[in-house]
């Protein structure tokens, strides 16, 4: 992998006696990860059903986080078509998992496509928006935290200074998970280096600033917002934070809980209580960290539940508080989509249903708010008709009329039975070349 000069100097004036110890861990193979979901699967049972888990161990600051080793194709086994785990590199875990901690109902994701941090934010929220400028990204995104199985989360398309102006002082948490040079998956993408050389640390610090400006006005008295990167760039991590602090006397940079636990290195100058993940100090291809609250306290918001809403044609469940909707945004998803009435008044329950809640619940709710009765058919993993049906084949089955098809317990999705066949109901989107 050829590197460009000016980028190894920058390194050099970075890491000083280290720099050769992170020209070493450049030959070293990318470090891969998984998340397993605690909203569809207990630890114990994700661990008795992939052995690839438990096989390279536990990511130490994420919950959920397991190593996998090099030659496992996570993404072909069918728990992955099932939401029950996220592939993520493991030190892109560190930033959602870090605001997770900390308290905080409200949560806004600013840059949030594909989704890894976003699914993870939403364990813990009352309400999420998970927000991406690129439509195409945010429709990638919408797909993600239906898989993870989401109920409480709302997805638009906008940039951040036009969404500041629906959401002032709104949300508890905010992540600014920023576009930037990304110094630090060159060896997991080697194109990233042309980009660098045409869009360098500069152009991005510009961008970086502008976002941050636009959170700080999203974010509520006594709110959190963590600001990282995958970049080594000091322009772009403490650069861009020490500018934003320096024009926001508000906001305060604190210390990042675990920090020295985890092995996450300080930050440099100013920004010491910001941390780096160095892919030479831990296992991970690297980030850069910085915590920051407002001044001031929160008041106490009511508590609010979910509703369930018919709109045209469509069934939804939303989150009850009404301020969360604004008139005048792009919104690629406003929660979860339950299903979809045809002009004779028949129900057919959403592909993001059979994601998000359990067998039960999917049978219960169908003959409430449909008078549709739902046939279950649970397969096991070894069963060759998972693989036909996730690849969008007709199955055999003998149940008749509206399936939903399992694995092990977990919802895969539906299908339509006669004659002793299941005729194949999953979307375009969601069929896999296995």
């Amino acid at each position: 992998m050829e590197l460009p000069e000016l980028f190894l100097d920058s390194m050099k004036a970075l890491l000083g006696d280290e720099y050769d110890l992170w020209r070493q861990s450049l030959s070293r193979p990318v470090s891969r990860g998984v998340r397993f979901n605690p909203g569809k699967a207990s630890k114990d049972e994700i661990l008795c059903l992939s052995e690839m888990l438990s096989a390279a161990g536990s990511v130490p600051w994420c919950s959920e986080g397991y190593y996998i080793p090099q030659d496992v194709k996570a993404s072909a086994s069918p728990y992955y078509a099932a939401g029950l785990y996220y592939i993520q590199e493991p030190s892109a875990m560190a930033p959602a998992e870090i605001l997770s901690s900390l308290s905080g109902d409200y949560v806004l994701d600013l840059c949030a496509a594909p989704g890894g941090k976003a699914t993870r934010l939403g364990i813990n929220a009352a309400f999420l928006l998970a927000n991406d400028i690129s439509a195409a990204r945010a429709r990638a995104l919408v797909k993600n935290i239906e898989l993870w199985g989401l109920c409480n989360a709302v997805v638009s398309a906008e940039a951040p200074e036009k969404l500041r102006d629906f959401y002032p002082c709104f949300f508890d948490k905010i992540l600014v998970d920023a576009p930037c040079s990304g110094e630090g998956m060159f060896k997991k993408d080697p194109t990233l280096i042309r980009a660098w050389t045409e869009r360098g640390p500069e152009y991005y610090h510009q961008i970086q600033k502008q976002i941050l400006d636009s959170a700080f006005d999203m974010l509520r008295p006594g709110g959190y917002l963590l600001y990282s990167t995958c970049t080594f760039s000091e322009l772009e991590d403490e650069g861009t934070v020490e500018a934003f602090l320096s024009e926001h006397q508000d906001m305060e940079l604190i210390d990042i809980p675990g920090a020295q636990e985890y092995g996450f290195r300080k930050g440099k100058g100013s920004i010491s209580a910001a941390c780096r993940l160095y892919p030479f100090a831990l296992s991970g291809e690297g980030h850069f960290l910085a915590l920051m609250k407002k001044k001031g306290e929160s008041l106490p918001r009511p508590e609010r539940g979910y509703a369930t809403v018919r709109h045209e044609d469509k069934l939804y469940r939303i989150f009850e508080d009404g301020a969360v909707y604004k008139k005048g945004l792009r919104y690629l998803k406003r929660g979860l989509c339950l299903g979809t009435y045809n002009r004779a008044g028949k129900f057919k329950p959403s592909q993001a249903a059979a994601l998000a809640l359990t067998k039960d619940d999917i049978v219960r709710g169908c003959a409430m708010v449909g008078e549709l009765e739902v046939k279950v058919v649970d397969l096991e993993e070894s069963d060759p008709r998972v693989l036909r049906y996730l690849k969008g084949e007709t199955i055999e089955g003998d149940a008749d009329g509206n399936v939903l098809i399992c694995l092990k317990g977990h919802p895969l999705g539906f299908g339509r039975g006669s004659g002793g066949r299941i005729r194949n109901d999953l979307p375009a989107g969601y069929v896999r070349d296995l």
